[in-house]
Order: C-alpha cells, then structure tokens, then sequence
C-alpha cells in the first residue's frame, strides 16, 4: 500500500510540484523579458525619435538646397542676359570707337585765313597738303615764334608734316587740307 499510496499521491504530488515552480519561473522569466521589452522599447522610441529629428534637418538641408540651386540657376540666366547686353553694347562701341577714329582722321579743309589750333583746330600732328595750285603756309607759336614756314603746291613740297600745339596759329594763302597722323 505504500507503493501505491507514494505512486498515486506522492508522484501527482511531485508532478503538481513541479508544474507549480515551473510556472513561477516561467512568469518572472516572461515578467523579466516584458520590462527588459519595454525597456528595449523605450530606446527603440527614443532612437526613432532622434531619426525622426534627424530627418527633418536633412529634408530642411535638401529644401535649402533646391532654393540655393534655383537661385543659382535664375543668377546665371541673369548674368547671361547681362553678358549678351554688354557685348552688344561693346559691339556699339567699337563701331562708335572707330567712327571717331575715321572722323578723327578726316583731313580738315581749311579756306585762307588764320587758325588758333586748340580753338578753330585740335591739338594733334598733321601732315598739311595743298588744294588746287598751293601757297605759302605758316604756323607761329603762341608766343609768336616761327614754327613752320613752307611753300605748298606747284612751286613747293607736295605736304610738310608738324605738330599743332595749343595756342599755335596756323595761316595759308589758299585752300589745304589737314591729315591727322597718328
């Protein structure tokens, strides 16, 4: 009887026993694993909020980044505008530069008479020619000096070269003509 008694009582005993701890340690394992769970938890949101931070700035840094780029490209569209107009207006200056130039050296037809280079004349070097048959031609400094006194023409040099300073007087006899050279 004792051998049944230790079969049938004492082993379902045991084995309720055993069920019963089994138990205990499966709740606290599972208590342990869900606050060790939440902790993790607590970081994994902490995390993900950090990214979520992160993010923002980068997508902010990617929106500045299109306005710079959109800015750029509206300055360089604005800059190639502003070369083609300053080319074209280049352009215009130089024909204006070399229309003054032409102008510049148009020979200067001068009638008989006395001339004030700086006031009737500018102030340049000159080669002066005869018009028609030619005369005398002269220039006195401001101070009256003779500067240049020649014969033009037929009964003289074909031209004669000098250089007009301010105040000089120029006279001729006859019609010439004035070639600015350079």
């Amino acid at each position: 009887m004792e051998q049944k008694f230790k079969k049938y009582v004492i082993l379902p005993i045991v084995i309720v026993f055993i069920f019963f701890i089994g138990s205990l340690f499966g709740t606290y394992s599972a208590q342990s694993e869900i606050e060790d769970g939440a902790l993790y938890s607590d970081e994994l949101r902490e995390k993900n909020s950090a990214l979520k931070k992160e993010n923002k700035d980068i997508l902010d840094l990617v929106k500045q980044r299109d306005a710079i780029k959109e800015d750029y490209e509206k300055t360089k569209d604005k800059n190639k505008s502003l070369e083609e107009k300053i080319s074209k207006k280049e352009d215009v200056l130089g024909d204006l530069t070399f229309e003054v130039i032409y102008a510049k050296r148009k020979p200067i037809t001068l009638s008989p008479g006395q001339y004030i280079i700086g006031d009737d004349v500018p102030v340049n070097r000159y080669r002066v020619e005869s018009i028609g048959e030619g005369s005398n031609f002269t220039v006195n400094s401001i101070d009256g000096d003779l500067k240049v006194n020649t014969i033009l023409g037929v009964d003289g040099v074909n031209s004669y070269t000098f250089f007009g300073e301010d105040g000089d007087v120029l006279e001729t006899q006859a019609d010439v003509k004035l070639k600015i050279i350079e």
